[in-house]
């Protein structure tokens, strides 16, 4: 079964961004940010095959990057929120994951529009978005 797209949130600032092989495992997540938003993220994923890829960083670096390993854990909740930042108007301001060892990591400044995606049955397996200078906006990949 094909995982399914679910979002984005954000803006329509920044270019199109996207995994290139269909994703079925999450491995690991990086964020980077500064202190108004989300400058970036990266991730790796595997395919249905069991390959690797690596994808990003979508945006720029930011202040610091923290990393999100996940082993033996997937991610089962995102929440954010997207807002202005200068004379951005719309891009993701605060990124939030749940893993299902209830396991929270939090980035970012949360100010502006919330959003939340708890995933009852199933896991984040993947992104896609947008990206500039910060993370304009953020979808995810559900299986």
């Amino acid at each position: 079964m094909s995982p399914v797209k679910i979002g984005h949130w954000g803006g329509t600032g920044g270019q199109p961004c996207d995994v290139n092989q269909t994703p079925s495992q999450l491995i690991s997540v990086t964020v980077y940010c500064d202190t108004c938003a989300i400058t970036a993220i990266e991730f790796t994923y595997e395919d249905s095959s069991g390959n690797r890829h690596d994808e990003g960083p979508w945006g720029s670096d930011g202040d610091g990057d923290d990393v999100i390993d996940l082993h033996s854990r997937y991610l089962k909740e995102i929440s954010g929120t997207t807002g202005q930042v200068g004379s951005m108007s719309n891009i993701v301001t605060s990124l939030r994951f749940v893993t299902n060892k209830n396991k929270v990591y939090t980035f970012g400044k949360t100010s502006g529009t919330p959003f939340s995606v708890p995933i009852q049955d199933g896991k984040i397996v993947g992104f896609f978005g947008r990206a500039g200078d910060y993370l304009d906006a953020i979808g995810i990949y559900c299986a």
